[in-house]
C-alpha cells in the first residue's frame, strides 16, 4: 500500500455532498481526500496497466477541478489548488494522447500499430502526496448556501456561454473549450445528486453525454491534425470517416446545448441548494 494513502472501498466512496458531511468544508476535504488517496493507491496497484492507470489519475484530478470549481467563490487558495492539479494532469497528457490515437485509429478501421508502454512521468506521485498533504487543511470562508449557488452558477454560464461560442463559430477549439464546462457541469450534478436524485440525476445523465461526445470530437480532431502530418498527407478514408463521425458529433451536442440553454443558471443553482437545505434538514 502506497505510504500516506487510505485504504479504500470503492462501494463506500461518494463524489457527493452527504448528510453525513456536517458541513460544506467538511464535504470539500473528504471527498478530495478519496480522490487523492484512490490516485495514490492505483500508482501501487501491480494489476493496473499504464494506459488504465494513466486514465484513472487523469479523471481524479477532474473530479478534483471540478470539486474546486464548486467551492471556489468560498475557497481562497482555489486558483492556486485548481492550477497546481490541471499541472499534475498535463504530466500525463503525452501518455494519455498517444492512447487515444491509437485508439480511436482502430476504431476507425485503421491497421494495427505496435506501441511502447511509456513509464509514469516523474513527478506524478510525489504531485499527488503534496496535494493530499494540502487538501486535509482546505478551508472555506462564507456561507454554504452561497458558495454553492455562485459556484454552480458560474460553470453553468461558463457552460452557456462556451455553447453559444461553438455555434457561432464550429471549430475544434470552441468545441473543445464547450466541453471543458460541459465536463465540470457534469460533475456538479454528480456532487448535488443527494439533494434530490431523480431530477438531478436526469441532468446528470445528459451533462456526462454532452461531454463525452463533446471529448470524442476533442479526439478525433487531434487524430486528424496527427494524419495531416503524415509524409502523404491524412489518407482519404480515415479522413472522410473521422470527419463524419465529429459531424454526428456536433449534431448530438448541439442539440444538447439548446436544450442546457433553457434553464437559467442561477435559477437551476437557486432550485438545487434549496433541495439540498431540504435533503440536510429532513
Amino acid at each position: 500500500m502506497m505510504k500516506n494513502a487510505r485504504k479504500i472501498d470503492a462501494n463506500t466512496m461518494t463524489y457527493r455532498l452527504t448528510r453525513k458531511d456536517k458541513t460544506l468544508q467538511s464535504s470539500l476535504r473528504r471527498i478530495a481526500l478519496e480522490q487523492i488517496d484512490a490516485g495514490l493507491l492505483d500508482m501501487g496497484d501491480p494489476a493496473l496497466d499504464r494506459k488504465q492507470l494513466v486514465h484513472n489519475l487523469r479523471k481524479r484530478c477532474k473530479k478534483l477541478r471540478g470539486l474546486i470549481w464548486l467551492v471556489h467563490h468560498g475557497f481562497a487558495a482555489a486558483r492556486d489548488e485548481d492550477c497546481a492539479i490541471r499541472d499534475l494532469a498535463r504530466l500525463l497528457a503525452d501518455s494519455r494522447d498517444r492512447s487515444v490515437l491509437l485508439d480511436t485509429h482502430s476504431s476507425l478501421g485503421g491497421d494495427a500499430v505496435s506501441s511502447q508502454e511509456l513509464p509514469l512521468p516523474e513527478g506524478v506521485e510525489d504531485g499527488f502526496r503534496a496535494l493530499r498533504d494540502r487538501a486535509a487543511g482546505w478551508t472555506l470562508k462564507g456561507k454554504d448556501a452561497a458558495i454553492l449557488t455562485i459556484g454552480l452558477t458560474e460553470v453553468a454560464e461558463r457552460m452557456n456561454a462556451a455553447f453559444e461560442q461553438a455555434m457561432n463559430k464550429n471549430s475544434a477549439e470552441n468545441l473543445h473549450h464547450w466541453r471543458t464546462w460541459a465536463k465540470y457541469h457534469w460533475y456538479h450534478a454528480r456532487l448535488m445528486q443527494s439533494a434530490w436524485p431523480g431530477p438531478i440525476r436526469a441532468r446528470r445523465f445528459e451533462a456526462q453525454v454532452l461531454a463525452e461526445a463533446l471529448g470524442d470530437h476533442h479526439d478525433l480532431a487531434v487524430y486528424r491534425d496527427r494524419l495531416a502530418q503524415g509524409p502523404n498527407g491524412a489518407p482519404d478514408k480515415l479522413e472522410a470517416k473521422a470527419r463524419k463521425r465529429q459531424r454526428a458529433l456536433e449534431r448530438q451536442a448541439y442539440d444538447l446545448g439548446r436544450r442546457f440553454k433553457a434553464d437559467k443558471p442561477g435559477d437551476l443553482a437557486k432550485r438545487w441548494v434549496k433541495w439540498w437545505k431540504i435533503s440536510r434538514a429532513g
